[in-house]
Order: structure tokens, then sequence, then C-alpha cells
């Protein structure tokens, strides 16, 4: 085995290897670049070939198409001294064409013949065509194809026939005939000129295997075609093809066109498939061997390139192959030593690998971390920078990223100054290494337009592979919203209790009130039977009295008996009216009807009323000053005054006397009821008007606590007040107000 030594002496110097190198590479670009201006002569040269062919088309073309329009001139000069008798016009019109067809015949045989082949007449109103054709050819036959392909619309196009088998090319003329003395359009003129001459020609080009032809057929219109065996017409061509003296010997057969007699059947077509065989064969055979030269010495400058690169990524190879092997991304298969292209590469895709996986890696934690409401952040062991924060810092904090990177504590100056004491304890500890505890404490920020942000913060250290600290890291929480409904929750718990509180207050408040109001019911249920007891009972008793002894009493007894029953009777029915409207007005049922009434006058009655009743007092009235009339129910009225005067008679019974007084008082009738009774003590004066109150001192006196409630509720349904004065032990004075200003205004 050669050592070292002998290996370094059997390679040729590095300059000598370098200088060889430089050698090749020269050589092998001049031949790139020959090869390349070879290719470009060529390219040039065919494109000129091709122009000048082109242009010679072109010029050929034109000059046809000025034969073709002479030609069609011709014929409609010829056309031109063709005047047709309006008499012969006529007799053809009624189907007698015979003397129109002699005269059509002697003007096509009088002419020049050959170039108008058959004329048609299609008359005015006429179905058939009257005509006639040149010699060796059946008109009637020409006259029905043309007729089926559709010759009325026939204007200066070609167009196909048959005949016998034969197809016939003819180009057809349309004129009007005008008549010369009326000037009426008679019908229209058909002339036709028969080109199977020059289609023939066209045959026979297409069908040699030798010759080339240039045609074209284009706007319905037929250029004949020519063949190219004369190069002494066509010298452009010529000259076109002598700009490569290699090329001279081509003339008389380069050009070629592809045509088909199927296409001159009333469509237009192009030229196609133009080159010229020859010339291009040659240009081409020549650039083969251009491109397989080219190619060699592509491969060649490959080779060179090769091997100087292998000179000179020797060394960038070895240390990317020492990177790779401390980086272990060859997972210990392969042990990279760079000495070869092919490990290169093999390095290259191994490093391209491990930057696509962390590439990936990368892209994933940001659209981890930028779609996250919460706010991720990696920075230094001693908290002084920042590496990294994710987007959500902007929209939590206020502040840019870029404003964090510059001045890392930036966000502990947004702390709110209640927490930040509390905040910045616990910054301590941990920027002193204790980090047991990664949570701080909830803590509000306030943003730079004002607004203040609850947050949760937690931060935890990242170790190396060796276990040692690496880095610290953590995320934010903005809990702002969980804060607020924490408070509503706290507020709403709050409000709960209050709640509870006072609704627990209110039920006992009610029950209560339950509870009194079934004590007053049985109360009333206890007064009223009692109210209905006595007047029932002096009606049974005095109804005894009179079964048995009506027989022996006079007739001042018995008047005197009945009255005691009618009394008795109108005191029931008075207390069984009071408690049916008492229960129609807590329903809201009871009824109103409002009329002029006499206010004196009702009272008058009243008071008549309760001196049936009660012959033991006298009333003093004084109501003069009254208006004559308000506007008001007259049962509710009676019944006021009713109550009035019987409490006034009930709680006075020494007293004899009761004043009734009325009179104006601003917009109000005023009437007042006192007595000189019992009277009314102050603790009971707020609950006078409740239902089924009695007075402290009512005992004994008979009621049901209903009456003075519905007056009360009487009064106000005829927009009036009532009102009480009394003074215990010496009487009562119960004043009721009604309005006179909607008196007269109703009453107007």
């Amino acid at each position: 085995m050669p050592s070292d030594t002998q290996n370094r002496a059997q390679k040729p110097p590095r300059g000598t290897r370098f200088s060889t190198i430089i050698v090749a590479v020269f050589f092998g670009v001049v031949l790139i670049v020959s090869t390349a201006i070879w290719l470009t002569s060529y390219l040039i040269a065919r494109q000129a070939i091709e122009k000048d062919f082109e242009n010679l088309v072109q010029s050929n073309s034109v000059i046809t198409n000025l034969v073709f329009e002479a030609r069609l001139a011709s014929i409609q000069q010829d056309l031109s001294v063709l005047i047709l008798d309006e008499t012969l016009v006529s007799s053809a019109q009624k189907k007698d064409g015979k003397a129109l067809r002699d005269q059509l015949a002697t003007f096509l045989y009088g002419q020049n013949y050959g170039r108008i082949d058959f004329l048609f007449v299609r008359l005015a109103g006429a179905k058939d065509l009257v005509g006639i054709g040149a010699p060796g050819y059946d008109i009637e036959q020409i006259r029905a194809a043309a007729l089926n392909r559709s010759i009325l619309d026939a204007n200066n196009q070609v167009f196909k026939t048959e005949f016998s088998g034969t197809p016939i090319y003819s180009i057809i003329n349309r004129q009007e005939i005008i008549a010369p003395t009326s000037g009426r359009v008679l019908g229209h003129l058909f002339a036709g000129v028969i080109l199977n001459d020059n289609i023939d020609i066209v045959r026979d080009v297409l069908n040699s295997t030798k010759g080339s032809a240039v045609g074209l057929y284009h706007g319905g219109r037929l250029i004949v075609a020519y063949p190219l065996a004369n190069w002494e017409e066509l010298g452009l061509a010529k000259r076109s093809l002598n700009r490569l003296s290699s090329l001279d010997q081509a003339r008389n057969s380069i050009y070629d066109v592809k045509l088909s007699l199927d296409d001159l059947d009333g469509k237009s077509f192009h030229m196609v498939s133009v080159h010229p065989p020859g010339a291009i064969e040659r240009l081409e055979k020549n650039s083969q061997v251009a491109l397989f030269l080219l190619a060699i010495g592509i491969l060649f400058v490959v080779g060179v390139a090769t091997v100087m690169l292998r000179q000179v990524s020797h060394k960038a190879t070895q240390s990317l192959a020492n990177y790779a092997n401390n980086l272990g991304l060859n997972n210990g298969t392969v042990v990279f030593e760079g000495s070869s292209i092919l490990e290169f590469n093999q390095i290259g895709r191994v490093l391209e690998h491990f930057v696509n996986t962390l590439r990936d890696t990368e892209e994933k934690f940001r659209q981890l971390t930028e779609n996250s409401h919460d706010v991720f952040w990696l920075g230094s062991l001693d908290w002084k920078e920042v590496h990294y924060i994710s987007p959500t810092y902007e929209k939590i904090w206020g502040i840019s990223c870029q404003d964090l990177y510059d001045d890392p504590m930036i966000w502990f100056h947004a702390i709110h100054l209640d927490d930040r004491k509390m905040v910045g304890e616990d910054l301590e500890q941990k920027i002193n290494g204790d980090l047991s505890n990664p949570s701080f404490p909830d803590y509000r920020i306030v943003r730079p337009d004002g607004d203040v942000r609850w947050v949760r913060a937690r931060a935890f250290v990242i170790y190396d592979a060796d276990g040692k600290p690496w880095r610290i890291a953590g995320n934010v929480e903005d809990i702002t919203k969980r804060k607020h409904v924490e408070a509503q929750l706290h507020q709403a718990y709050e409000s709960l209790e209050d709640e509870v509180a006072q609704r627990t207050q209110e039920l006992e408040l009610a029950l209560k009130a339950e509870q009194d109001f079934n004590a007053l019911q049985k109360q009333f249920l206890s007064m009223a039977s009692h109210e209905l007891r006595n007047p029932l009972s002096i009606i049974d008793l005095t109804a005894q009295l009179l079964d048995q002894h009506l027989d022996r009493m006079t007739p001042e007894d018995i008047k005197t008996r009945v009255s005691k029953i009618s009394r008795a009777t109108k005191r029931i029915t008075n207390l069984i009216e009071s408690t049916l409207n008492a229960t129609k007005t807590e329903e809201g049922k009871l009824g109103s009807k409002h009329i002029p009434c006499d206010l004196a006058a009702i009272i008058r009655e009243c008071i008549e009323n309760q001196n049936d009743i009660s012959q033991n007092h006298d009333f003093v009235t004084e109501l003069e000053d009254l208006p004559a009339k308000i506007i008001a129910d007259p049962g509710h009225l009676s019944q006021i005054f009713t109550n009035l005067l019987t409490n006034a008679i009930k709680y006075s019974p020494d007293h004899p006397q009761i004043n009734v007084r009325g009179h104006k008082q601003d917009n109000w009738a005023v009437i007042s009821v006192v007595d000189q009774g019992i009277g009314i003590s102050k603790e009971d004066m707020p609950s006078m008007f409740k239902r089924f109150f009695r007075t402290s001192n009512a005992a004994g006196i008979p009621g049901t606590g209903i009456g003075l409630n519905l007056t009360k509720q009487l009064v106000e349904l005829q927009g009036g007040e009532i009102k009480v004065e009394s003074v215990d032990g010496e009487g009562t004075t119960f004043s009721v107000y009604f309005p006179i200003k909607r008196a007269e205004h109703l009453s107007s």
C-alpha cells in the first residue's frame, strides 16, 4: 500500500492542474460559442427564405387578383350592351320564353366566345329561369345544378356543378335588368364563365410528384395556380436562395403547396405547408451537426467544471460534513468526511431536511401563538431581554411588540398602581430563581387608551439538553371578561340576598295582612249576622204579635207594628245593598251613570227616610247655598248621604240634633254632616275609611265596618273627596266635596 508521501508525489503540482483546467474550459467555451453562432446564422437564413417566399406569394396574389378582376370587368362590359326587349320579357313572364331565349342566344354567340359561357334570366315574379349555354353543355343540367347551389344569391362566386359525372367550376356574375323605357326592374341577369381549364392546371400540378405549385382561393374567388418550374419568372425566390452559396443547386425544386380540389367548392383556404425542402433540409442537417458539437462542448465543460468543483469545494464540504456530524443529522448511520461531491450532495440533502423540519416547526409554532388568545413570550434568565413575544401582546397591552423588544420592562410600567407592588414582589422572587410557583397573582394593566384589563400570567424555566436553565418562557391570559362575570355574579348574589330578604318581608307583611283580613272578615260576618239577626227578630216578633193579637189591636197599634217591620226591612235592605256595592267596588264592576242631579233635593229625601227610621233625632239643614245642579250618579249620592246620616244617628244616641250644611267653596260644593255623638279617637282616625274597620269605642253599636269604606269609593267615583274631623267624646263632622266646574262644563 503506498504511503501518503507517495500519493502526494504521484499527483501533479497544483499550478499545473489548474492551468490544464483553464485551457480545457477555454476550448470548451470557444466550441460552444462557435456552435451558437452557426445555429443563429441558420435561423436567420431560414427566416429570410421564408420571408422572401411570403413576399413572392403576396406579389403573385395581387397580380392574379388584378387579372381576375379584369375578367369580371370584361363580363360586365359585355353585358352592358345587352338590351332586352320589354315585350319579350312580358311574353316570357307569361311562360313563353322562346323569343327571349333566342335573343339571349343571339347575344351570346355574337360576342367574342369564351368570355361568357352561359346566360340566365330570372324575371320578376317568375319561379323558373330562361337561359342558354355554351356548346357542348346541357343548359338544363347546368341550370338545375346551379339552382341547387342557390345561384339566385350568387355574385362573383365560384360554384361547382356536375355534368355527366364531370365537375364543372364556374364563376357567376349577377346584374339587374332595367327596362330602358320605363326604368323598372324586370329581373336579374346571371352571366357565367367556366373555369375548368384553370382547374385542370391545378389538378395536374397537385397530382404531380415532381413539380410544385402555388395557389390561392380566397374570398369566394379562384386565383389560378401556377407551377413553379420556371425560375426565370420567379427571380425573387432565386435571389433569396443565392444568399447562401451552398444552396444555389436547390433551384427548380424547393417550394411545395398542399391543396385539395374539394376546397374549391364555395370555401376559402389559405396557403399551407409552405417550405423549401431542399434548402431547409440541408440547413437542418447542418444544424444537427451543430447541435451534436454543442452537446459535446457542454459535456466537456461540465466534466471540467466537476473536477474544478471537487478541487475548490473540498474544504467547504469538509466544513459542512463536520457541521452535519456535530448536529447528528445522519442519525449515526453515516460519518461524513466531505471527500466527494456525492457526499457533499448527501450533506446538502440532510441539511435541507433539517432546515425544512425547523421551518415546519417554526411555522406550526407561529400559527399556534398567533392564533391563540394568550400571549406567549420567551426571554433571558435575568429577565432583561425578550427574545420572542406573540402578536396577542399588542391586542391586550395596546403596546407594540417592538416597544417591548426595545424596553423589556415596559409591560411592568403598564400595571395598575394598586397592583404594582404586589406583582413587583412576586417578580423579584422569580428573578432570584424562585419559580416554585409559576403563577403571578391576577393583576390589572392600564392600556394607553385608558382601558383597564385583568390578566393572569405564568412563567417557567426551559432547560437545554444538558439539563441547565436556558430560557424563561411564559404565557399571559386576558381574564377581563371572567373578572367582570365574577363581579356580576357577586353583585347578583348580593342583590339576590337583598331581594330574598325583601321578598321575605313582603311575604310576611302579606301574610299578616291576609291574617288581619281574615280576622276582619270573621268580624264582619259576625257583625253582619248580628245586624241581620236583630231586624229579623224584630220582624218575626212583630209578625207573631200581629198574628196572635190582631183582633184585639187598635188601628194605631197595627200601624205601629207595621212601621217596625218596615224599618227592620229597610235596615236589612241597606245592609245587603252596602255589602253588594262594596264587593262590586273591590272587583271594579260598580258602574256609574252621571246625570244632572239636584243635590239639595237628594239630601232632603235621605233625611226624610231617616226620620221614618229614627224619630228620636232632629235634623237641622242649611242647604240654600248649594248649586242648583251637579253632574253625578243620583243612586250613589243617595247611598253616600244615607250612610253618613245613619252613622250620625247610630253614634249619637244621646244627642238628638244632627246638622246638615251645604255651601260653595271655590269650585267645590261642600256638604257637612255634623253630630254630637261619641266622637273618634286620634288613634283610630288614620283607619277610618279602611274596610271592615270599627272604632275602639263602637262596642255595642251595630255596624259592619264597610259603610265608610264604600262611601269614600262612591265619592271618588263622582270626582269628589271626603274628609273627617272629630274629637273623642264631643262628636264628628264628615265633609264631602263635589266638583262644580265639572258640573258646569257637562251642563253646557
